[in-house]
């Protein structure tokens, strides 16, 4: 599929060309060149098509444009004040006469006060059919922070979409369990260590040259320091496994 760019580069060659013909033909009406009336009509149309498929391609051009939802803030406070921090640039200019960003607050402002309107519901459609396939392109884009903006921008325009469960997590009891045999590790397994890495599907591999390696069953491995030097390097090793335990479960999905 053509992008917007080569498109609008075709649309304005094509108004240009349009108006080449456009001058041509009528320079046969002003003494400059000589054609047949035959020949005037046959350049206007030209040049009229080549003006329409110019426009046409523009305005594709335009309507194809990438519309951006995303969160603005930054840092720890990101996702604490969606009315003010979830936006999406309104490119179209349907509600922001600029094109620039319009926050959550604002689109909830504005749609409720053309449900308060007469005919607000035949604006609010429009604003629907305009960007509600964006929000729900934002949801299904993997991110899953897009996807949290896509979604309350829905919940406005009464659309709900039930968020994904991040089912490949392992459950916060799992989690601590690792951490928690993990917690005095010395650079050594101990019994309680090994049947923990058997019951997850991991195997000790100390054949390696170097580090010894924790396997796992679906090919993903970690290296397991000799000496550990660093404070906590329980809850590094722990964190690793859960990680590499998560990233296997994901890929099942």
């Amino acid at each position: 599929m053509l992008n917007q760019n080569i498109l609008r580069i075709v649309g304005i060659a094509f108004l240009v060309i349009g108006a080449i013909f456009l001058i041509i033909s009528f320079a046969g009406i002003t003494g400059y060149a000589v054609f047949s009336e035959g020949d005037f009509k046959a350049g206007v149309l030209t040049a009229l098509w080549f003006f329409v498929a110019g426009a046409v391609l523009i305005g594709v051009s335009v309507s194809r444009l990438e519309v951006k939802v995303y969160d603005s803030s930054s840092g720890s406070g990101r996702g604490k004040h969606p009315d003010k921090d979830y936006k999406f640039d309104d490119i179209r200019r349907e509600l922001n006469s600029s094109g620039g960003p319009v926050s959550l607050g604002e689109f909830k402002r504005e749609i409720d006060r053309y449900r308060g309107e007469e005919g607000g519901e035949e604006l609010i459609e429009i604003v629907r059919q305009t960007y509600a396939p964006v929000f729900r392109a934002a949801v299904n884009s993997g991110d899953a922070e897009r996807a949290r903006v896509g979604r309350a921008f829905l919940e406005v325009l009464g659309e709900k979409v039930e968020e994904e469960k991040e089912d490949y997590r392992l459950s916060s009891e799992e989690r601590e369990h690792i951490k928690r045999v993990f917690k005095g590790f010395n650079g050594t397994l101990n019994s309680q260590q090994r049947e923990l890495i058997k019951e997850y599907g991991f195997h000790y591999d100390n054949t390696t040259g170097g580090h010894p390696m924790l396997v796992h069953r679906s090919g993903n491995k970690m290296p397991l320091p000799f000496t550990p030097s660093r404070q906590k390097v329980g809850l590094y090793v722990a964190s690793n496994m859960i990680h590499l335990l998560e990233e296997a479960n994901k890929k099942k999905k």
